[in-house]
């Protein structure tokens, strides 16, 4: 970092002792611009036409939203904008949440807006001067991450007890069914890159590869192990994911992990705190803790046959696993080629762990070859297109009871599945939408199909909607003051009973 100052004030010092014009505009560019602050840029910009040319220029903010929103690089429909408008854009996003909250749901941020415990309408979550570009739902939570690798949290990770139960004012709750009611940034070693959330549990990988537990927001553990100590590409952590008792971590060669973090972790669950967190800070410092634990390594998909490979690799090299997901018992895996596999028989029970070695990944063809559903009313619309021949799959979303989602972004066709029965269908309610985000809860469907007051009591029966419904988020704002088109939904994030939005504006004023 000083090295870094020291050269911007060398080139402060240059551009001081000359006369601006004489300066190459290619330093201004690549040696002064490139280490300032984006305000600092802005505000030079409105100095002088020469600098409010210079300070727009697009490849210099074309670099910063790759710096910090390369998430988002991929998204066609937001490139159009320009890359300063899209800059400032996603500077400023805007959070959204709606639905369900009861009990350890009501810390969502919203109990002073909506009536009750449900609300039928999005409404926003403050979380001033954060750059958030990832929305994360846990079944009774949410997760922010911001382009610097904070986390904030609101909810909490366990909030499963009926709906007439209330916590008795001065007793004591297990730590992991305390609440945060506000978003609240977690202190970690290192900025976090990828979060999964279990029933009870939420893993996350950090920027050097270490993997943290969270079974209460207070104390996450990580498991000390050769098989993932990050010295090569075979113990090299790049995802998570997690099922209902298990996480998982897929490594930069290909290679599966499971552990069981209720087995590896027993004392937690014995400790105890008020129902509700409170503290001046905005901020949790974690107690961080690190357990001697072996996770169990799953076979490789080099057992496939030779046949299944070739088609598996889509004409790579070698055919490895790129990306993971989880159901309740299940490990699903995207492949480099594009297919998608699953292993079976993956349970919290430490009885059960020398099955793991005999598992099977098995290819998951319905994904490949996609039936249209003839029987439902939709297919006797020619108009609607039939699921391609082949789709070439990028992205995949699951929930725990057993649906996956396989698409990729900016395809015409999405794809819904079921593992138990085998099947996929088309979803003829999103083609030519250009789908950029997926995401399943227990209760709602892909994108927020039906609207929030359909989905108000989590144990009541689910209704089938074909149709997906467009979430407003002008509401209670007058006529003349509500959002048009330029109000922009970047992500999406559903948890048992409530969905989350991360919403910007395109039309700033660069």
């Amino acid at each position: 970092m000083a090295s870094v100052e020291a050269a911007v004030g060398a080139q402060l010092s240059l551009v001081l002792s000359m006369h601006f014009p004489d300066i190459p505009v290619e330093i201004l560019l690549h040696h002064l611009l490139t280490f300032s602050l984006e305000r600092d840029i802005l505000s030079l910009g409105c100095t002088s036409k020469f600098f409010a040319r210079l300070c727009a220029d697009e490849t210099l903010w074309k670099r910063r939203c790759e710096e910090n929103f390369a998430r988002f690089m991929g998204n066609a429909a937001l490139q159009r904008v320009g890359w300063k408008k899209l800059f400032i854009a996603l500077s400023f996003p805007r959070i959204f949440v709606w639905g369900w909250f009861v009990h350890r749901r009501r810390g969502m941020g919203i109990s002073r807006h909506s009536r009750g415990v449900r609300s039928s309408f999005p409404v926003e979550v403050k979380l001033p001067g954060v750059r958030v570009v990832r929305l994360v739902a846990g079944p009774w939570s949410f997760s922010a991450l911001d382009s610097e690798g904070s986390m904030f949290v609101w909810g909490a990770l366990d909030g499963d007890w009926p709906l007439t139960a209330q916590p008795m004012v001065g007793f004591d709750l297990p730590l992991s069914r305390v609440m945060v009611e506000s978003p609240h940034r977690l202190i970690l070693p290192n900025p976090v890159r990828d979060i999964s959330y279990g029933p009870l549990h939420c893993t996350v990988l950090d920027s050097r590869g270490q993997i943290w537990t969270f079974t209460n927001w207070f104390r996450p553990f990580r498991i000390e192990s050769a098989q993932l100590d990050c010295h090569s590409p075979e113990t090299t952590p790049t995802r998570v994911a997690c099922g209902s008792h298990f996480s998982a971590a897929l490594t930069q060669s290909g290679d599966v992990f499971v552990f069981f973090p209720f087995n590896i972790d027993r004392e937690e669950r014995h400790l105890t705190a008020h129902g509700t967190y409170t503290s001046p800070s905005p901020d949790i410092q974690c107690i961080t803790r690190t357990l001697q634990a072996e996770p169990h390594k799953l076979p490789s998909i080099s057992q496939l046959d030779s046949n299944n490979n070739n088609e598996l690799s889509g004409g790579q090299n070698r055919v490895f696993l790129v990306k993971i997901a989880a159901l309740s018992r299940q490990v699903i895996g995207l492949t480099n080629g594009g297919h998608l596999l699953m292993t079976d028989g993956i349970l919290g029970d430490e009885a059960n762990l020398t099955e793991i070695a005999d598992m099977q990944w098995e290819h998951l063809d319905m994904f490949c070859e996609p039936q249209d559903d003839v029987s439902s009313p939709q297919r006797a619309d020619s108009s609607i297109p039939r699921a391609p021949a082949l789709l070439p799959i990028s992205e995949i979303a699951t929930e725990l009871g057993g649906v996956i989602v396989a698409y990729s972004p900016g395809a015409d066709s999405v794809l819904m599945g079921s593992s138990s029965d085998r099947s996929s269908a088309i979803v003829p309610g999103l083609q030519g939408r250009s789908v950029s985000s997926v995401a399943l809860g227990n209760v709602c469907g892909a994108l927020g199909h039906g609207t929030p007051a359909e989905r108000e009591r989590p144990h009541f029966p689910r209704r089938s909607v074909e149709v997906p419904t467009r979430v407003s988020f002008d509401h209670g704002t007058d006529a003349h003051m509500r959002h048009g088109p330029e109000t922009f939904c970047i992500d999406v994030a559903v948890g048992d009973a409530h969905t989350g939005a991360l919403v910007v504006n395109l039309e700033n004023d660069a």
